[in-house]
């Protein structure tokens, strides 16, 4: 993920964000959380190893069946 890469400095010397150097930088990086409103976007949080939250506000549908 490229917001974690800034926060790592682990872009690849090529990379076109390579030499940006983001300040301030955090001794520890921030925990990362998906937002989203579907089964489907609790599965990509799950499989990037993120936290998830439902946007309940976003959404008329099933917030508790998607989150079990």
């Amino acid at each position: 993920m490229k917001l974690l890469a800034f926060f790592n400095q682990t872009f690849a010397k090529d990379h076109l964000y390579a030499r940006i150097a983001p300040t301030p930088v955090p001794n520890y990086p921030p925990d990362l959380w998906l937002l989203g409103t579907s089964e489907k976007s609790a599965k990509l949080a799950a499989e990037k190893d993120m936290s998830y939250v439902f946007g309940h506000f976003m959404t008329e549908k099933d917030g508790p069946s998607i989150v079990k």
